[in-house]
């Protein structure tokens, strides 16, 4: 699990940089890959891949992890948590 050493627990030796650069390209590739010019994964509509994701990457904000580096991000996260399903569940 990635989030586990950040989050305090699993391998005491492991490398917190590393996982932060991970997290960070992950981020970034998210935004180029996934969210180029959508307002959702698949298009215009929220999918599964959304809901997956949006769970994945709000697992960062317990971590209280600055996400103004990645605007379509912030945007994406906005816009998913407009979603009734998700609104009760977050």
């Amino acid at each position: 699990m990635l989030f586990a050493p950040l989050l305090g627990f699993g391998d005491p030796t492991f490398n917190k940089e590393i996982t932060y650069k991970i997290v960070k390209d992950a981020l970034k590739n998210f935004e180029r890959i996934y969210l180029k010019d959508k307002r959702f994964i698949g298009g215009d509509k929220a999918c599964i891949g959304d809901l997956i994701a949006f769970y994945d990457v709000t697992m960062l904000e317990v971590l209280d992890y600055d996400f103004s580096p990645y605007p379509t991000i912030k945007k994406w996260l906005s816009e998913m948590r407009k979603i009734g399903g998700v609104q009760k569940a977050d």
